[in-house]
Protein backbone atom coordinates (compact mmCIF):
# COMPACT_ATOMS: atom_id res chain seq x y z
CA UNK A 1 0.00 0.00 0.00
CA UNK A 2 2.87 2.42 1.04
CA UNK A 3 6.19 2.79 0.03
CA UNK A 4 8.79 4.94 1.40
CA UNK A 5 11.81 4.77 -0.48
CA UNK A 6 15.18 6.72 0.58
CA UNK A 7 13.06 9.84 2.11
CA UNK A 8 15.47 12.82 3.39
CA UNK A 9 13.40 15.20 5.00
CA UNK A 10 13.38 18.44 7.70
CA UNK A 11 12.84 22.11 8.31
CA UNK A 12 14.61 24.68 6.71
CA UNK A 13 18.43 23.84 6.57
CA UNK A 14 17.49 21.20 9.50
CA UNK A 15 18.41 17.36 8.48
CA UNK A 16 16.22 15.32 10.14
CA UNK A 17 15.24 12.14 8.12
CA UNK A 18 18.44 10.53 6.38
CA UNK A 19 17.53 7.85 3.19
CA UNK A 20 14.54 6.63 5.46
CA UNK A 21 13.14 3.46 3.65
CA UNK A 22 9.51 1.43 4.99
CA UNK A 23 6.56 -0.19 3.73
CA UNK A 24 3.01 -1.10 4.37
CA UNK A 25 0.93 -4.10 2.84
CA UNK A 26 -3.06 -3.80 3.07
CA UNK A 27 -4.01 -5.04 6.36
CA UNK A 28 -0.97 -4.16 7.78
CA UNK A 29 -0.33 -2.88 11.65
CA UNK A 30 3.22 -1.40 11.36
CA UNK A 31 5.32 0.79 13.88
CA UNK A 32 8.09 3.35 14.25
CA UNK A 33 9.62 3.00 17.29
CA UNK A 34 12.74 5.28 18.75
CA UNK A 35 13.94 7.77 21.06
CA UNK A 36 12.45 11.43 21.55
CA UNK A 37 14.17 13.61 18.17
CA UNK A 38 14.53 10.59 16.28
CA UNK A 39 12.48 11.80 13.75
CA UNK A 40 9.30 9.78 13.92
CA UNK A 41 7.13 12.83 13.96
CA UNK A 42 8.98 13.73 10.72
CA UNK A 43 8.16 10.96 9.17
CA UNK A 44 4.51 11.05 9.73
CA UNK A 45 3.95 14.47 8.98
CA UNK A 46 6.34 13.93 5.47
CA UNK A 47 4.32 10.66 4.67
CA UNK A 48 0.78 13.24 5.16
CA UNK A 49 2.33 16.53 3.02
CA UNK A 50 2.60 18.35 5.52
CA UNK A 51 6.81 18.64 5.70
CA UNK A 52 7.63 18.25 2.18
CA UNK A 53 10.87 15.63 1.33
CA UNK A 54 13.89 16.98 0.07
CA UNK A 55 14.34 13.57 -1.47
CA UNK A 56 13.90 10.21 -2.16
CA UNK A 57 9.65 8.96 -3.29
CA UNK A 58 7.01 8.67 -1.30
CA UNK A 59 4.46 5.85 -3.38
CA UNK A 60 0.66 5.45 -2.07
CA UNK A 61 -1.30 2.79 -4.34
CA UNK A 62 1.12 3.00 -7.02
CA UNK A 63 0.59 6.73 -7.02
CA UNK A 64 4.03 8.96 -6.21
CA UNK A 65 2.42 11.93 -3.23
CA UNK A 66 5.94 13.41 -2.49
CA UNK A 67 4.75 16.37 -4.18
CA UNK A 68 1.48 16.72 -3.04
CA UNK A 69 0.18 19.10 -0.33
CA UNK A 70 -1.62 17.37 2.49
CA UNK A 71 -5.31 18.29 1.31
CA UNK A 72 -4.99 16.45 -1.96
CA UNK A 73 -2.72 13.31 0.31
CA UNK A 74 -5.91 13.72 2.51
CA UNK A 75 -8.36 12.90 0.15
CA UNK A 76 -6.34 9.62 -1.37
CA UNK A 77 -7.38 8.13 1.93
CA UNK A 78 -4.41 8.90 4.33
CA UNK A 79 -5.77 10.35 7.73
CA UNK A 80 -2.58 11.82 10.76
CA UNK A 81 -3.91 11.89 14.03
CA UNK A 82 -0.89 14.04 15.01
CA UNK A 83 0.22 14.79 18.86
CA UNK A 84 -0.76 17.97 18.95
CA UNK A 85 -4.46 16.05 17.84
CA UNK A 86 -5.43 20.18 16.44
CA UNK A 87 -9.22 20.01 17.18
CA UNK A 88 -11.64 22.90 16.97
CA UNK A 89 -11.93 23.05 20.58
CA UNK A 90 -14.87 25.25 20.20
CA UNK A 91 -17.02 23.18 18.54
CA UNK A 92 -18.86 20.64 19.92
CA UNK A 93 -17.38 16.71 20.17
CA UNK A 94 -20.12 15.99 17.53
CA UNK A 95 -19.42 18.44 15.24
CA UNK A 96 -15.77 17.89 15.62
CA UNK A 97 -16.51 14.60 13.98
CA UNK A 98 -18.62 15.72 11.24
CA UNK A 99 -15.80 17.80 10.28
CA UNK A 100 -14.04 14.71 9.78
CA UNK A 101 -16.51 13.09 7.69
CA UNK A 102 -16.69 15.82 5.04
CA UNK A 103 -14.49 13.57 2.44
CA UNK A 104 -17.66 10.64 2.91
CA UNK A 105 -20.38 12.16 1.29
CA UNK A 106 -22.47 9.60 1.89
CA UNK A 107 -24.88 10.25 4.33
CA UNK A 108 -25.75 6.50 5.28
CA UNK A 109 -22.05 5.79 5.41
CA UNK A 110 -21.48 9.29 7.75
CA UNK A 111 -23.82 7.76 10.39
CA UNK A 112 -22.08 4.11 10.24
CA UNK A 113 -18.82 5.86 10.74
CA UNK A 114 -20.48 7.95 13.49
CA UNK A 115 -21.71 4.44 15.51
CA UNK A 116 -18.83 2.96 14.90
CA UNK A 117 -17.02 5.67 16.75
CA UNK A 118 -19.21 6.19 19.24
CA UNK A 119 -18.51 2.03 19.54
CA UNK A 120 -15.13 2.40 20.01
CA UNK A 121 -14.94 5.56 22.79
CA UNK A 122 -18.10 5.07 24.49
CA UNK A 123 -17.21 8.25 26.24
CA UNK A 124 -17.26 10.39 23.36
CA UNK A 125 -20.77 9.32 22.94
CA UNK A 126 -21.70 10.49 26.57
CA UNK A 127 -20.20 13.78 25.81
CA UNK A 128 -21.32 14.68 22.11
CA UNK A 129 -22.61 18.13 22.63
CA UNK A 130 -19.66 19.09 25.00
CA UNK A 131 -17.04 21.20 23.48
CA UNK A 132 -13.86 19.95 22.67
CA UNK A 133 -12.18 22.36 24.49
CA UNK A 134 -13.40 21.33 27.89
CA UNK A 135 -12.51 17.67 27.42
CA UNK A 136 -9.38 15.99 29.51
CA UNK A 137 -6.66 14.55 27.72
CA UNK A 138 -7.27 11.61 27.16
CA UNK A 139 -10.68 12.15 25.80
CA UNK A 140 -9.14 14.56 23.06
CA UNK A 141 -7.00 11.81 22.04
CA UNK A 142 -10.31 9.95 21.46
CA UNK A 143 -11.74 12.32 19.60
CA UNK A 144 -9.21 13.12 17.22
CA UNK A 145 -9.02 9.49 16.49
CA UNK A 146 -12.38 9.07 16.12
CA UNK A 147 -12.20 12.09 13.48
CA UNK A 148 -9.43 10.76 11.43
CA UNK A 149 -11.91 7.46 11.42
CA UNK A 150 -14.93 9.16 10.62
CA UNK A 151 -13.05 9.74 7.32
CA UNK A 152 -12.86 5.99 6.36
CA UNK A 153 -9.21 6.33 5.60
CA UNK A 154 -7.47 3.78 4.16
CA UNK A 155 -4.35 4.12 5.79
CA UNK A 156 -4.34 5.49 9.49
CA UNK A 157 -1.14 7.37 10.66
CA UNK A 158 -1.04 7.95 14.58
CA UNK A 159 1.70 9.57 16.35
CA UNK A 160 1.82 8.96 20.10
CA UNK A 161 -1.21 8.14 21.17
CA UNK A 162 -0.93 7.12 24.70
CA UNK A 163 1.28 9.88 25.85
CA UNK A 164 0.41 11.03 28.70
CA UNK A 165 -2.36 9.25 29.15
CA UNK A 166 -3.57 7.58 32.68
CA UNK A 167 -3.34 3.50 32.30
CA UNK A 168 -6.91 2.98 31.73
CA UNK A 169 -6.88 5.50 29.25
CA UNK A 170 -3.90 4.09 27.46
CA UNK A 171 -5.86 0.89 27.46
CA UNK A 172 -8.80 2.12 25.94
CA UNK A 173 -6.55 3.68 23.08
CA UNK A 174 -4.65 0.19 22.87
CA UNK A 175 -8.09 -2.01 22.61
CA UNK A 176 -9.25 0.49 19.62
CA UNK A 177 -6.31 0.27 17.42
CA UNK A 178 -6.14 -3.23 18.48
CA UNK A 179 -9.93 -3.78 17.29
CA UNK A 180 -9.33 -1.22 14.06
CA UNK A 181 -6.76 -3.86 12.94
CA UNK A 182 -8.80 -6.79 13.34
CA UNK A 183 -11.64 -4.88 11.03
CA UNK A 184 -8.59 -4.98 8.10
CA UNK A 185 -7.40 -1.63 8.90
CA UNK A 186 -4.24 -0.17 7.76
CA UNK A 187 -2.15 1.33 10.23
CA UNK A 188 0.88 3.04 11.07
CA UNK A 189 2.06 3.72 14.68
CA UNK A 190 4.70 5.89 15.94
CA UNK A 191 4.47 4.93 19.50
CA UNK A 192 7.60 4.97 22.78
CA UNK A 193 5.63 2.44 24.56
CA UNK A 194 7.95 -0.24 23.22
CA UNK A 195 7.17 -3.69 24.99
CA UNK A 196 3.25 -2.72 24.67
CA UNK A 197 3.54 -1.60 20.88
CA UNK A 198 5.28 -4.56 19.89
CA UNK A 199 2.91 -6.99 21.69
CA UNK A 200 -0.04 -5.33 19.23
CA UNK A 201 1.50 -4.43 16.15
CA UNK A 202 2.83 -7.29 12.65
CA UNK A 203 5.88 -5.52 12.35
CA UNK A 204 7.96 -2.47 13.15
CA UNK A 205 11.37 0.03 12.30
CA UNK A 206 13.38 1.35 14.80
CA UNK A 207 14.42 4.75 13.85
CA UNK A 208 17.74 6.09 15.67
CA UNK A 209 19.32 10.04 14.23
CA UNK A 210 17.28 9.84 11.17
CA UNK A 211 17.93 6.70 10.04
CA UNK A 212 16.34 2.96 10.21
CA UNK A 213 18.62 1.16 12.16
CA UNK A 214 16.38 -2.12 12.86
CA UNK A 215 13.20 -3.59 11.05
CA UNK A 216 11.39 -6.76 11.20
CA UNK A 217 8.42 -8.93 12.82
CA UNK A 218 7.65 -7.82 15.80
CA UNK A 219 7.80 -11.20 18.09
CA UNK A 220 12.06 -11.08 16.65
CA UNK A 221 12.35 -7.37 17.65
CA UNK A 222 10.89 -8.14 20.89
CA UNK A 223 13.96 -10.16 21.75
CA UNK A 224 16.54 -8.15 20.33
CA UNK A 225 19.83 -7.28 22.60
CA UNK A 226 19.35 -3.84 21.49
CA UNK A 227 15.69 -3.29 22.06
CA UNK A 228 15.43 -4.96 25.30
CA UNK A 229 18.44 -2.39 26.62
CA UNK A 230 17.75 0.59 25.40
CA UNK A 231 13.75 0.51 24.88
CA UNK A 232 12.99 -2.30 27.72
CA UNK A 233 15.26 -1.51 30.51
CA UNK A 234 16.89 -4.73 30.14
CA UNK A 235 20.08 -5.40 32.17
CA UNK A 236 23.05 -5.86 29.93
Amino acid sequence: MLAVRDVDSGYNLLQVLREVSLSIEEGEFVALLGPNGAGKSTTLKTIAGLVRGWSGEIVFRDEPIGDLPAHRVARLGIALVSEDLNLFTGMSVHENLLVGALRNGDRGGRRDALDRVFTLFPRLAERRRQLAGTLSGGERKMLALGRALMGEPALLLVDEPSLGLAPKITNTVFAALAALHAEGRTILLVEQNVPRTLQLVDRAYVLEQGRIVLEGPATMLADNPHLQQVYMGAAG
